[in-house]
């Protein structure tokens, strides 16, 4: 499927430049886009992941592993995303409000988990993260703030996805018995 240049905005430009420009990305492919203004961005599924932070790089604004339900997909004025394909996309923008380019990083990163295996993610001093699983293998799980002090814990707990605040960091054990695949925000977390 393609995406077309939506009726109100399909009009012709006095300075020749192209209103819209369509890029074509397969899967694991990347875009870094940047919005000189608030902006709208075309894509023909929902096949991608991806990751939202203002440009100043204080904070993550948005981050998730499915395209969003809606389209268009937007980005604020003066802030910046990373979309990969997890299939084959097509990406409408307009070059006038949207600097997009292609970038060999990836929205996610992903943690590989052997049985019994733990891995320490920690959210950045300015900016929430969240943590996705595929929400059908058991983890034990501990959250802590940045003074060592237990916020939240759970045994054997299955999730889709995990909120981490502002300088805390979490402690994912696999105890499902199987290999597990964790993913986190490319910006904003660190993995120990």
């Amino acid at each position: 499927m393609s995406v077309a240049i939506p009726a109100e905005y399909a009009q012709y430009s006095e300075s020749y430049e192209q209103v819209y420009c369509t890029m074509s990305l397969g899967s694991g492919e990347s875009i870094s886009a940047y919005a000189k203004h608030k902006t709208d961005i075309y894509i023909s599924s929902k096949d991608y992941e991806y990751v939202v932070y203002k440009s100043d790089e204080s904070s993550l604004s948005r981050y998730s592993i499915t395209g969003p339900l809606s389209s268009p997909f937007y980005i604020y004025k003066n802030n910046s995303a990373i979309i990969t394909a997890t299939n084959n996309i097509d990406i409408l923008y307009c070059p006038a409000v949207t600097d997009v380019s292609k970038t060999s990083q990836s929205a996610s990163r992903e943690i590989v988990l052997q049985n019994g295996e733990t891995v320490r993610i920690r959210s950045t001093e300015s900016s929430n993260s969240k943590i996705f699983t595929d929400g059908s293998h058991l983890y034990d799980v501990v959250v802590y703030n940045t003074n060592g002090k237990v916020v939240n814990q759970k045994q054997g707990s299955k999730y889709d996805y995990l909120n981490i605040s502002a300088k805390q960091y979490a402690d994912f054990t696999n105890v499902s018995g199987e290999t597990v695949t964790i993913k986190v925000p490319s910006v904003y977390c660190t993995i120990e």
